[in-house]
């Protein structure tokens, strides 16, 4: 009985790990569709020249600077 228990555990648990990821990679295919995929590289690659240059643009476009915590 005790087996049993434990296999019906690590099965469940396992189970909930598989749907949790297959959440994630749907989400992150999700970004990649809308935004582009060489969009999401870019900035995973390198987050803080990503966002300099957002911030270049903005400034260059005339819009009032953004504090960066809420860039």
């Amino acid at each position: 009985m005790s087996n049993f228990l434990w296999f019906l555990i690590t099965d469940v648990a396992f189970l909930l790990l598989k749907l949790e990821l297959g959440l994630f990679l749907s989400f992150i295919m999700t970004l990649c569709v809308v935004l582009g995929p060489t969009t999401i590289f870019r900035v995973m690659s390198h987050p803080i020249e990503y966002y300099r240059a957002v911030r270049r643009a903005m400034q260059a476009s005339g819009r009032p600077r953004i504090p960066a915590p809420f860039l």
